[in-house]
């Protein structure tokens, strides 16, 4: 059965491309502009999943979902919150009346279809004798429902997907048996978004077909060395897709959860410091790269957040006490294993050093560029992924 979801958003803009994204993910997705049409789809029908706007034109949201909460048919219903605020003090209060997820904007639709296929299927068990996922990303819109046409004749679920990089978001979502890339897209392309594959720890095994228009050798070379398990000329039709798909999943082991988190999921930053306007600095240096970014005033909020929602990475605004600072964070809960980065105003090495020995990760200039601070926040998240994959090794 497909799994249903509801989009609450006063834009126009966001509620149909949501909408979009979350049925090229496999789910149904009803749109609403309002608090009052929502309550009236809800008590129409049955929802998996509900994405909730913070700031509607006929009410907030966060009342809105204390209303659900109290209401025993949707007391349990998944909710995604959307947010145009950074504030760790909305997140907190978000949390508070019962969302189970936040996502900042701008969004990538790619990464939200990921979160709430999780969140819609949490507690549910994939059966070994399921429909295996197939993953088919293709920027063509006939040709992608023809190929959907085709594998859901032949028992497979598809998971849809417009863009490499809206691939990537989904695969790092879900259970996939197999993939499907075409050749050419926008953005990167087909045999970039393999070899994005083959590096990422929790998808590097996923069996891939790469299908091309192009009947020249040299680009069935280029795409098997990218790192495609098979290569299909488009103009042999969908249909001939399923002969090679069954050839490639014929001793493949079923797909399980992955041993460490895809390096393509959207990465949490949570930016930690009393100083508003500085907050609003770093966090404008960092927004280039996608991160999905909260501020908290202080390090009692960031701790109140990190125990609900954890981020990936910690970056702590320095006034004057750095040191003590790391050593607090460091001794909350939840707080031990997070990567930490300080950004200090003193420039002193002894007072660096101090910092480091009290728990932080890396520190740099409160005042560093922004090439610089995307580039360490990048390494530090980098270094922990490959830390988490030697703990798997092991």
């Amino acid at each position: 059965m497909t799994r249903r979801v509801l989009v609450v958003d006063d834009s126009l803009t966001v509620r149909m491309d949501l909408v979009d994204a979350l049925k090229r993910a496999g789910l149904d997705a009803d749109p609403a502009a309002t608090l009052d049409e929502a309550r009236r789809r809800l008590a129409a029908g049955r929802y998996d999943a509900v994405v909730l706007d913070v700031m509607l034109p006929d009410g907030d949201g966060f009342e809105f979902l204390g209303e659900l909460r109290k209401t025993p048919a949707t007391a349990a219903l998944p909710t995604l919150m959307l947010t145009s605020e950074a504030e760790a003090r909305d997140r907190l209060r978000g949390f508070g009346k019962g969302a189970d997820d936040f996502v900042g904007k701008p969004y990538d639709a790619g990464y939200v279809a990921a979160r709430v296929r999780e969140l819609a299927a949490a507690g549910e068990e994939l059966s070994p004798f399921g429909r295996p996922a197939v993953l088919v990303v293709e920027d063509s819109p006939t040709f992608r429902a023809e190929m959907v046409r085709v594998l859901d004749g032949a028992g497979y679920r598809t998971v849809e997907a417009g863009s490499g990089e809206e691939g990537l978001a989904l695969a790092a979502g879900e259970r996939l048996a197999a993939a499907i890339v075409d050749g050419v897209l926008p953005g990167i392309d087909g045999a970039e978004t393999i070899r994005r594959i083959r590096r990422d720890a929790a998808l590097r095994a996923l069996p891939c077909l790469i299908l091309t228009a192009s009947g020249e050798t040299v680009d069935e070379v280029r795409a098997l060395e990218s790192g495609a398990d098979a290569y299909l000329r488009k103009e042999s039709g969908a249909e001939a897709v399923l002969p090679r798909l069954a050839a490639l999943l014929r001793g493949s082991a079923p797909p399980e959860a992955p041993p460490v988190r895809s390096l393509h999921s959207r990465r949490r930053l949570l930016l930690a410091g009393r100083d508003g306007a500085a907050l609003e600095e770093v966090a404008a240096k960092l927004a280039p790269d996608g991160y999905d970014l909260a501020l908290a005033r202080g390090p009692e909020e960031a701790a109140n957040l990190v125990g609900v929602q954890p981020p990936d990475a910690v970056l702590l605004l320095d006034a004057e006490d750095g040191a003590d600072g790391c050593a607090r964070f460091r001794a909350a809960d939840g707080g031990r294993d997070l990567p930490l980065l300080l950004l200090a105003k003193d420039g002193d090495a002894a007072a660096a050093t101090r910092a480091l020995e009290a728990g932080a990760d890396d520190v740099l200039p409160l005042d560093a560029g922004a090439p610089l601070l995307r580039a360490r926040t990048a390494a530090r998240l980098r270094r922990s992924q490959r830390a988490d994959e030697r703990r798997e090794a092991e």
